[in-house]
């Protein structure tokens, strides 16, 4: 009975509104959802495989409640953290502690000097991005990516949750930025809970290679 509390907990979360889903009260909704419905750990493992083991300096942009963060601290020595949201900052410090230089910071203005970062991490915020600012977006990390620097971004697709703005399009503005797209890779999410076993989704993970 506790296990389906839990995914109903972790269910219920994602019909909110991006407004009321990282609140003080909706935060470790959020923390249960994302590991729960998710496997964000898990797929974290996933993404570090693919990033390898020297990654250079890293920024992971929209780190949440640092679930993806604390399995990159343990393989990247020069990790920064930034979100937007406080009450997100406040469990991503529990969290990681002081293995990561942890920032307050949106999508369009990161604390960091013209090309200064071998590798970008972003791991379900794309879709907190408007298709109106994606320009925008992506002007940023070629603006923080060096030269060769690679961007990996990743979504995850709920089963039966349609979730809008999940969508990564391959535009003509991310080649005209200097954007190459390497690789797409897929992680499906399998819970087991008691007698139940349930695909709840699926990741795509996408690797982008600055070329200019």
């Amino acid at each position: 009975m506790k296990e389906l509390r839990t995914l109903y907990t972790a269910a219920r979360w994602y019909r909110y509104g991006p407004e009321k889903q990282y609140t003080v009260d909706q935060i470790r909704d959020y923390d249960t959802a994302a590991d729960t419905l998710t496997d964000r750990q898990g797929f974290a493992r996933f993404l570090a495989s693919h990033i390898g083991s020297i990654p250079g300096k890293t920024l992971e942009v929209a780190a949440g409640t640092g679930l993806v963060s604390q399995v990159l601290k343990e393989q990247i020595s020069e990790l920064f953290l930034v979100d937007i949201s406080l009450p997100a900052l406040q469990f991503l410090r529990e969290r990681v502690g002081d293995q990561a230089n942890i920032l307050q910071a949106d999508f369009f203005n990161l604390p960091f000097v013209p090309d200064n970062l071998d590798t970008v991490v972003m791991v379900g915020g794309y879709r907190y991005v408007p298709p109106e600012t994606k320009q925008r977006f992506w002007d940023e990390m070629r603006r923080i990516v060096k030269n060769e620097g690679r961007i990996f971004i990743a979504q995850f697709y709920p089963r039966a949750i349609p979730l809008r703005g999940n969508d990564i399009n391959i535009d003509r503005f991310l080649i005209d930025r200097g954007f190459s797209l390497r690789s797409i890779r897929k992680y499906d999410v399998v819970i087991d809970m008691e007698m139940l076993h349930i695909k709840t989704g699926m990741y795509r993970l996408f690797e982008f290679l600055r070329t200019k």
